[in-house]
C-alpha cells in the first residue's frame, strides 16, 4: 500500500512538471535536441556517455565511492542519505516531467529510474517518454539484466564458472525463480518500449528476443598513453577489485604467490576499494593488469589498463563473445583460473614482450573503447532513430 501511494504521488508530480514545462516554452527550449543521461553512475558510463554526447544533461540521484564526477544534475552535494533519498522520490518524477517537453530522448544506464521501479519495473515512465514523442534508449551493465538461469546453461556448456554463477553462489537471490520472473517482465518491457537496446549479449545473457546493440566503453580520451615509458627493471602486477569474490582474487593471489614461491622477482600491488585515480596512478606504473577471470567482456578496468598501457590479463574472448570481433585477438592476454598461471609465467620475464603486447592493447583500446570513437558510434545510432 505504502510503495502504492507514494507512487501515485510521483505520477501527479510527473503530469504536473510535464504540464508546467508546456506552459513555459521559451525556458531551455534550445534543448530539445538534447539527450538527457541518467540517473546512476556505473563504472564511468554515464558520466562517459554524456561527455561523448555534445548535446546531453548528464543527471546523477547517487553517490559513486570511486568516481568523484560532475554533472549538470546532481543531489551527490546531499551526505544525509535519508535526504537525498527524499529528493530522489520527490524531484525524480519532476526532472523527468519537465525533460518530456525539453530533450530529443533518454539514455537510462543500468536499472536507473525516475520513479520508483520496483512498483511496476519502469513501464509507465517508459510508456510516458514514448507518449511523448520521445526517444528512449537503454544501456545495460551487468546485474541489472544478467540471467543467472541462463548463465548457468553457459557454465554447464563451456564447463567453467562466469560472472553469473558465481553471482549465484554468493546471493542464493540471484538465482531465485522470483529474480529470474521479474527479468522475464524487464526484458518485456525494455524491448516493448526501446529505441535502441545496449548489452553485452553473451557475458550478460537474458531474456530478449530480438538483437541488442554491441555494449561500448567510453574511456576517457585523456588517460590514454601515447608511448611505452614502463621501467625495465622489475615487472610490476596490479589487481584491482570492489568485489574481490567475483573477480576471482583469491585464484590471483595463490597464482602470485606460486610465482613468488619459485623464485620469480616481481612487484605486485593489489588494490580493494580504492578510488578510481588510485588506481589509475597505479595502472600508469604497472606493467600487467590482472582483472576479473569470469567474465567474457573485458570489464572498465581492462580497458583503462590498455589505456595507461599495461599487458591485461582478462577471461574476455571474442569466441564467446561475438561482439568483440576478432580483432580484439591480441589485444589482451585471455586467460582462465586454469591457465592464469601458466600464461602469466610463460611472459613475466619478456620486457619486449610485455612491451609489445602493451602497445596492441593500447591501439586496440584507442579504436574501439575510447571516448571520442565510441561517443562517434553512439551518435550516429542516436541519429538513425
Amino acid at each position: 500500500m505504502r510503495t502504492f501511494l507514494v507512487f501515485s504521488v510521483q505520477k501527479i508530480l510527473l503530469n504536473l512538471s510535464q504540464m508546467l514545462s508546456k506552459l513555459m516554452p521559451s525556458i531551455n527550449c534550445h534543448k530539445n535536441n538534447y539527450w538527457l543521461v541518467g540517473s546512476v553512475e556505473i563504472a564511468g558510463l554515464l558520466s562517459g556517455i554524456s561527455a561523448s554526447l555534445p548535446n546531453s544533461i548528464s543527471v546523477s540521484f547517487t553517490q559513486h565511492k570511486n568516481y568523484k564526477n560532475a554533472y549538470d544534475i546532481s543531489f551527490n552535494s546531499v551526505n544525509n542519505l535519508f535526504f537525498r533519498k527524499m529528493l530522489v522520490l520527490i524531484l525524480g518524477p519532476c526532472i523527468l516531467g519537465w525533460y518530456l517537453e525539453r530533450v530529443k530522448g533518454f539514455i537510462y544506464i543500468g536499472n536507473s529510474s525516475f520513479l520508483i521501479m520496483n512498483y511496476d519495473q519502469r513501464e509507465y515512465e517508459f510508456s510516458k517518454i514514448k507518449k511523448s514523442g520521445r526517444k528512449l534508449v537503454l544501456y545495460l551493465t551487468g546485474s541489472d539484466i544478467r540471467s543467472a538461469s541462463k548463465m548457468f546453461e553457459l557454465s554447464k556448456k563451456l564447463r567453467e564458472p562466469n560472472l553469473g554463477t558465481i553471482q549465484a553462489s554468493l546471493d542464493s537471490s540471484f538465482a531465485s525463480f522470483e529474480r529470474e520472473k521479474f527479468l522475464v517482465k524487464n526484458c518485456s518491457i525494455i524491448e516493448r518500449y526501446s529505441d535502441l537496446i545496449f548489452n553485452s549479449k553473451t557475458d550478460q545473457k537474458s531474456y530478449f528476443s530480438k538483437e541488442t546493440e554491441p555494449f561500448l566503453y567510453f574511456c576517457p580520451d585523456r588517460i590514454f598513453l601515447d608511448n611505452y615509458l614502463k621501467s625495465s627493471k622489475t615487472v610490476t602486477i596490479c589487481h584491482a577489485a570492489n568485489e574481490p569474490k567475483l573477480k576471482g582474487t583469491e585464484v590471483i593471489r595463490h597464482t602470485i604467490d606460486r610465482l613468488k614461491n619459485e623464485g620469480f622477482e616481481f612487484d605486485y600491488i593489489e588494490l580493494i576499494g580504492k578510488n578510481h585515480s588510485e588506481i589509475l596512478s597505479t595502472l600508469e606504473k604497472s606493467h600487467i593488469c590482472i582483472n576479473e577471470l569470469y567474465g567474457y567482456m573485458p570489464g572498465v578496468l581492462s580497458i583503462e589498463a590498455m589505456a595507461k598501457m599495461c599487458v591485461v590479463f582478462t577471461r574476455a574472448t571474442y569466441e564467446i563473445e561475438s561482439d568483440l570481433g576478432i580483432d580484439s585477438k591480441n589485444a589482451w592476454v585471455s586467460i582462465t583460473t586454469k591457465t592464469l598461471y601458466s600464461e602469466l609465467k610463460n611472459l613475466i620475464s619478456n620486457f619486449e614482450e610485455i612491451r609489445l603486447k602493451a602497445i596492441q592493447g593500447n591501439q586496440w583500446a584507442k579504436k574501439h573503447a575510447s571516448e571520442s570513437v565510441s561517443g562517434s558510434v553512439l551518435a550516429s545510432k542516436l541519429n538513425r532513430i
